[in-house]
């Protein structure tokens, strides 16, 4: 599964449900995404447990430039995607960097 597919769904509708936000952030990330999208945002070492979607969802969003300036807590599907395609650019880099690795 992929916010191609479901992630804007579940970031907005997840909400909803009393434990919807609170799944794993598998359900829309690969390891390597959200391992770099909290390297990126956080600034510190991985967590040992692995975050959740709600948390996924406010980072991809706040990589896409949102500042919850009107106070509701809910980022829009243009920041979201603009979050999710600056994602796919930093994970196309370290994989660039990671092959370039094994080749030297």
């Amino acid at each position: 599964m992929s916010i191609k597919n479901d992630g804007h769904y579940f970031c907005r509708a997840g909400g909803n449900r009393p434990d919807g936000l609170n799944e794993p952030v598998t359900k829309i990330l690969t390891p390597t995404e959200w391992k770099l999208l909290w390297v990126k945002l956080e600034g510190k070492p991985l967590p040992s447990q692995m975050p959740t979607l709600k948390w996924a969802c406010l980072k991809l969003a706040k990589l896409g430039r949102w500042h919850d300036s009107k106070r509701t807590g809910r980022p829009g599907w243009v920041v979201m995607w603009d979050g999710w395609f600056r994602l796919q650019d930093m994970v196309e880099g370290y994989l660039v960097m990671k092959s370039l690795d094994q080749e030297i």
